[in-house]
């Protein structure tokens, strides 16, 4: 006698799982080349579409929290939010934050504070905060 246990026949299968072994396959085959379709087409549409535009961000801290305002404020990199750029202001010991964002480049000087790339005042159009 052997251990070895036997296929069993297709009515037993059937029997046991509710449906034939032939439309199992068939069922698998269905769902295996959907799923081997949208794969790809969910790949492409994902990278159809642009990421977004490109966002330029300006922090700059107007008053020393100490000692005499000489006129000149501070330019902080980094800080992408409103929050961000008090909270940098705060811990580098100055106030009055000034945060801009926008779609075109701003420039940070000592004397302006937030400008637009070509000089000309506060950036219009993003996201002004702490200075009117």
């Amino acid at each position: 006698m052997s251990d070895t246990k036997q296929a069993p026949e297709p009515e037993e299968m059937r029997r046991r799982i509710g449906i034939s072994r032939r439309e199992l396959i068939r069922r698998g085959a269905i769902v295996g080349g959907t799923l081997a379709w949208t794969v790809p087409v969910i790949r492409s549409l994902s990278q159809a579409h642009p990421r977004g535009s490109p966002v330029f961000f300006c922090c700059f801290c107007r008053k020393p929290r100490q000692g005499p305002h000489t006129g000149q404020g501070l330019c902080i990199d980094g800080p992408t939010h409103p929050s961000e750029c008090a909270e940098a202001c705060h811990e580098a010991g100055w106030t009055s934050p000034e945060f801009h964002s926008g779609p075109t480049p701003i420039d940070c000087t000592a004397l302006g504070g937030c400008e637009d790339h070509h000089g000309q005042g506060p950036p219009s159009g993003g996201g002004g905060y702490g200075r009117p």
